[in-house]
């Protein structure tokens, strides 16, 4: 018997989950999906708790409940692991990382990084945070545009060198950016599309994928080839994978490349994702702009903060809660099952592929009062009591929790404080914000004008 072995009482008597009413017998919902891609899920969320749908030959479950999620992440987590499919075409013949594993590999992965994001080392970090967003700041003026989505990615890489690595990336965040962008958009294209063009064609995409690719993997190289050299303790995670480096059953020099490369594209994407989130909201609702700048000048004023101050700030986390609720990075995760399985009175069968819609649960009317709404106050201590947990999931959770979510946090309220310290934004005229569906949830055209505070 398995490890994800399950007791199955109900499962002769579960049904089969109901398909979406348009799918087409040879495309499935492929026509459908693409002609609406940033709101398929959401919709498709609104015809039931657990929906199938078919991608041309690929037929998978769409969950939109929290109880629904809270057994595959949770209580049942073991019988569903991530979708081979989907990691073989991220990991591109390359090694398994955190993000990709499952079971003891996953395990070992976890536990030796999970010192580098305990509350005491974040920390440690702040310093490091708030100079590259003052650095930032600084170099702007009252009446510049700029597109705020690619600013808040420059510097959350800047950070994650910082941070992670310990380094100073001023002169290759531009390049990194362009290739992790790159990695993103052609791995989406492969992941999507039914039908995969091999690599060594030399199309434009294939040339830019692999361009993309050496870009990474000579910059990690040189970071981490430079430490081995350093007698200096640093006390960050590039030390501690080194420990495991050569090691029997531990990294091979490879690894340890992939993984440094898994976490600079998670640690830098969803966070720049959600302060551009964060920062168009605010051009939305001036009330909550208003609020929200009457809380940091009492609390913190003009002097730089520090991490005693965040938890002084109540309405700074509701607003970033609020944001990552309407637009959370990871629109939904997928998990494949091991056993057949009965959840809900629904059958998913053995080998079948589980979307869990994580928008689509925290846009639901069941769990949230006007759902659509950007309503900050909602996550006051009087309107929270009593909801159920597992209809948030920005950064999932379960043992699968998301390691970095502290520093994401940490990380987003320091750079918002000094950003609004110094300015208010607003959109560019013409400016057209829209969601662009990716590996994270991302707004697009965000062209804002800075516009100096006067106090």
């Amino acid at each position: 018997m398995s490890s994800a072995s399950l007791d199955h009482p109900n499962l002769n008597q579960a049904i089969d989950p109901p398909r979406r009413p348009d799918t087409k017998f040879l495309l499935g919902d492929f026509s459908t999906y693409f002609a609406d891609e940033a709101n398929y899920f959401l919709d498709t969320g609104k015809l039931g708790p657990m929906i199938r749908f078919r991608l041309m030959h690929l037929d998978n479950l769409l969950v939109t409940d929290a109880e629904f999620a809270k057994e595959i992440l949770q209580t049942r987590n073991k019988n569903y692991l991530k979708e081979p499919r989907l990691m073989r075409i991220i990991e591109n013949g390359s090694s398994q990382t955190l993000f990709s594993s499952d079971g003891d590999e996953w395990i070992w992965r976890r536990r030796l990084m999970q010192p580098a994001f305990h509350k005491k080392q974040i920390a440690a970090f702040c310093d490091a945070i708030l100079d590259e967003s003052e650095k930032m700041v600084g170099k702007w003026e009252s009446g510049q545009t700029h597109d705020m989505g690619e600013a808040m990615k420059l510097v959350t890489m800047m950070i994650i060198g910082r941070t992670m690595f310990n380094v100073d990336m001023d002169g290759e965040a531009a390049d990194l950016h362009w290739a992790y962008r790159t990695l993103s958009e052609t791995l989406i294209g492969r992941i999507t599309s039914p039908i995969q063009t091999p690599t060594w064609m030399p199309t434009k995409t294939n040339r830019d994928f692999n361009k993309s690719r050496e870009i990474i993997t000579t910059t990690l190289s040189r970071i981490m080839n430079e430490r081995k050299h350093s007698t200096e303790p640093h006390n960050d995670l590039l030390e501690m994978l080194l420990t495991m480096v050569d090691v029997e059953g531990g990294f091979t020099q490879e690894q340890m490349i992939f993984e440094m490369s898994s976490i600079v594209f998670a640690g830098h994407e969803t966070t720049a994702s959600t302060l551009g989130w964060i920062l168009y909201m605010l051009t939305q609702h001036p009330d909550v702009e208003e609020k929200l700048l009457q809380e940091l000048d009492s609390v913190v004023g003009d002097r730089r903060p520090t991490m005693d101050d965040l938890d002084k700030l109540p309405y700074l986390n509701m607003v970033i809660n609020e944001t990552l609720r309407l637009y959370p990075p990871a629109r939904a995760t997928n998990r494949e099952a091991v056993e057949a399985d009965e959840i809900g009175g629904y059958k998913i069968r053995a080998g079948e592929t589980v979307f869990i819609n994580i928008e689509g649960i925290q846009r639901d009317e069941r769990y949230w009062e006007n759902p659509n709404q950007f309503d900050p106050e909602r996550w006051s201590p009087e309107r929270s009591a009593g909801r159920n947990k597992w209809a948030f999931l920005p950064f999932l959770d379960g043992p699968r929790k998301c390691i970095g979510e502290p520093l994401s946090r940490t990380e987003m309220q320091l750079i918002l404080i000094t950003m609004l310290q110094r300015y208010r934004f607003k959109l560019a005229a013409g400016a057209k914000v829209e969601k662009l569906v990716g590996f994270v949830l991302e707004p697009a055209g965000l062209d804002m004008e800075l516009v100096v505070r006067n106090k």
